[in-house]
């Protein structure tokens, strides 16, 4: 028999499975690095949207005259005699007066809690404190990431 240059079977074979160990070892830190992107763009997304909540219920509330805090995550804000919207939790979503206010993709993250309380200070006058009130908002993503938002509103048009 003559020698002939060129691969073995064997040595083609080798050749194969280093090539694939090698390319799983590659493709493992790039599919975690992928994912840990994708959850940052989430958390991002999620810390985003309850920043506008915060701050547009905030102004909202700031702006109020009254505010009735009903059961069930309701509350309703009075603007002037002819002028009020109604926030309340349903499904998941926030809705103003039955409209669906912020859409948000719930494979990304839910909206655990929005709730309103009066709050005060033992310290400070009782016409202070009936226009105090405390905001919570808690957000969750879908791996277990949780973040509240929380916000002390004083209704400047209350006490006038």
């Amino acid at each position: 028999m003559k020698n002939q240059d060129g691969f073995t079977l064997i040595e083609v074979l080798l050749t194969v499975v280093i090539m694939a160990i090698a390319s799983l070892g590659l493709t493992v830190p790039l599919v975690g690095f992928s994912s840990q992107v994708e959850r940052a763009s989430t958390i991002q997304t999620m810390d985003q949207y309850g920043n506008d909540v915060i701050e547009t219920l905030t102004h909202d509330l700031r702006n109020a005259h009254d505010v009735s805090i009903l059961r069930d995550n309701r509350f309703t804000l009075k603007f002037n005699e002819l002028e009020e919207s109604s926030w309340k939790l349903s499904r998941g979503q926030i809705l103003i007066n039955n409209r669906t206010w912020f859409e948000h993709n719930p494979q990304l993250f839910q909206i655990k809690s929005l709730k309103l309380a009066q709050s005060g200070d033992p310290g400070r006058s009782a016409r202070f404190n009936e226009a105090t009130y405390y905001l919570t908002l808690i957000l969750k993503t879908t791996d277990g990431y949780e973040k509240t938002y929380n916000s002390d509103v004083y209704l400047i048009n209350k006490n006038l």
